[in-house]
């Protein structure tokens, strides 16, 4: 349904389920989510009030199932997260302006602590989607180790291999 979360050991026994309740919004739902090696789960989540407005939030749950905290994120849609090797939760995605237009030459990739806070933001779009019609980078497959973040493109078949700090390899 796209507003629970279910947490299931590796046994297959169901530990939490979390509906997403977002206050003030009157439709919200599930993007992409990622688990942290300790269990906390953190979802990109939309979301949208009674007048229309847009939101783009970070919803923190733990591991017993429980909303933690929720972040707002400043016109930043998120397509893809996941948490690299020190607990930092990388997020790839679409930063848009008042109108829900895509802000011309946009870094792609935010990195935020594992509290939420803002830290850092890198690579332009244009680097990796040189003409507007492809493919835009929040749609790429992303998946990460400890040294490295691989991108992938499947419409375009294009593959890109970042650092931990965004950085090209």
């Amino acid at each position: 349904d796209r507003t629970t979360i279910k947490l299931v050991d590796l046994s297959g026994r169901l530990i939490s389920t979390t509906r997403i309740e977002v206050p003030g919004a009157s439709v919200a739902f599930i993007v992409t989510l990622a688990i942290s090696q300790m269990g906390g789960i953190v979802a990109a989540v939309s979301a949208k009030d009674d007048a229309g407005r847009l939101a783009s939030l970070l919803v923190f749950i733990n591991p017993g199932g429980a909303i933690n905290r929720i972040v707002r994120l400043d016109r930043f849609g998120v397509g893809g997260i996941d948490f690299l090797s020190d607990g930092t939760i990388l997020c790839v995605g679409r930063e848009y302006d008042d109108e829900f237009k895509e802000v011309p030459g946009h870094e792609i990739l935010r990195f935020y602590s594992s509290v939420g806070s803002f830290l850092r933001k890198a690579l332009r779009v244009d680097l990796l989607r040189p003409e507007r019609k492809a493919a835009h980078p929040l749609n790429w497959l992303m998946r990460v180790n400890q040294s490295r973040i691989a991108l992938v493109d499947k419409a375009g078949l294009r593959y890109c291999e970042l650092d931990h700090s965004g950085a090209i390899l």
